[in-house]
């Protein structure tokens, strides 16, 4: 009988029927119940040990390969709604923005891509997204249309934070029309009223 054998499957019976072994040697009897009790526990710590990390390895390169899976996709739509977008623009056109009006237009290509994608989303949302991005005028730049597709494909469906940044750049463009408005009166004080002087 082995210590190993003694560990996996105690049973001690085997050195009572020698003789009394174990009521003979009480230090031995000591020794073996220590080493069953220390032992099974040890070899389940370990069996335990191997099985735990064996499941956390596989799990890291699963959220891995998913993280790898959504930037691929993300990087998919940008580059699809950056060519949407530049079909919209005139050749000789100056401005890289266009109504939104316009840009509506490839709704049925942005959810043929979401669609690819297996990308969750409503109709609406892509139209509201357009219109939060669109500036005061009704035009919508390269960058804003597709960072607000982007956005949406990524799972911010908070449709309130789109609506706040879209009211964040509404107030920073009215503020620079302000400052912009002010650094004229500033710099020509002669346009100004003389009856006031």
């Amino acid at each position: 009988l082995t210590l190993f054998e003694l560990m996996s499957a105690p049973n001690l019976q085997e050195y009572h029927a020698q003789g009394m072994l174990l009521f003979e040697m009480p230090l031995l009897s000591v020794f073996l119940v220590a080493f069953v009790l220390f032992g099974s526990f040890g070899m389940i710590a370990l069996l335990t040990g191997v099985i735990s990390e064996s499941m956390f390895e596989k799990n890291q390169i699963r959220m891995e390969e998913e993280r790898d899976e959504r930037e691929r996709i993300r990087s998919m739509i940008h580059n699809t709604c950056e060519e949407l977008f530049l079909q919209l623009i005139d050749e000789g056109s100056i401005s890289q923005a266009v109504h939104k009006e316009e840009v509506l237009k490839v709704l049925p290509a942005i959810e043929r891509v979401f669609d690819e994608g297996s990308i969750e989303y409503r109709a609406d949302e892509i139209k509201r997204v357009i219109d939060l991005r669109s500036s005061i005028d009704g035009t919508v730049t390269k960058d804003e249309f597709c960072d607000g597709i982007t956005a949406l494909a990524a799972g911010v469906r908070s449709i309130s934070l789109q609506e706040l940044d879209s009211s964040i750049k509404g107030v920073q463009k009215h503020v620079k029309e302000l400052n912009k408005k002010l650094e004229d009166q500033l710099t020509r004080p002669e346009e100004r009223d003389p009856n006031k002087a």
